[in-house]
């Protein structure tokens, strides 16, 4: 895509974000996508997917101090792998996504302070299903995000949470 007028949302030095008008971007990528399903049984199903992308956003502006970069807060690279069991009324799952670092400036230069740094992330859920006589389907989830307790920021100064859990309870009627 060649994009003319992209208005892109960045954080001032005061804490709040601002819109700056580049006035001329290319964005262009591509992704991957796999998915594996296997059924060794009626009881049991192994799934597993992955997706890895390269996201190429530049600055084309002529005359601009940014031409030729990458737009802030887009990583280069990303990726996702998963890998799900189900049996029987138990599902298991585990989550890894990567995200290559990200400029904070349109200035696109790599010293400290103007680069958020890449990271990986995993996350781990155990889900039971149930049924009742009247056709309600429950559906109770714990899951772990963050497993490894990474220290990431997705917004430069701005740490993400540590590991973490979450209890749901679905209903469907």
């Amino acid at each position: 895509s060649n994009i003319t007028d992209w208005i892109m949302w960045t954080p001032t030095v005061k804490g709040f974000w601002t819109p700056e008008n580049v006035a001329s971007v290319t964005s262009q990528g591509v992704e991957s996508r796999a998915n594996l399903t296997l059924k060794p049984n009626s009881d049991l199903r192994i799934e597993a997917n992955a997706i890895f992308a390269i996201t190429s956003s530049i600055n084309t502006s002529p005359n601009s101090s940014s031409y030729g970069k990458q737009l802030p807060y887009i990583p280069l690279y990303s990726a996702s792998a998963g890998v799900g069991c189900v049996w029987k009324r138990w599902e298991a799952n585990y989550k890894w996504r990567y995200y290559s670092e990200r400029y904070t400036s349109f200035s696109g230069t790599s010293f400290k302070g103007s680069v958020v740094d890449g990271y990986h992330l995993s996350d781990v859920s155990l889900c039971r299903n149930f049924d009742t006589k009247n056709k309600v389907h429950f559906k109770v989830r714990i899951e772990i995000n963050n497993l490894f307790d990474t220290y990431y920021q997705s917004v430069l100064s701005r740490p993400m949470p540590p590991r973490n859990y979450a209890l749901s309870l679905e209903c469907k009627f």
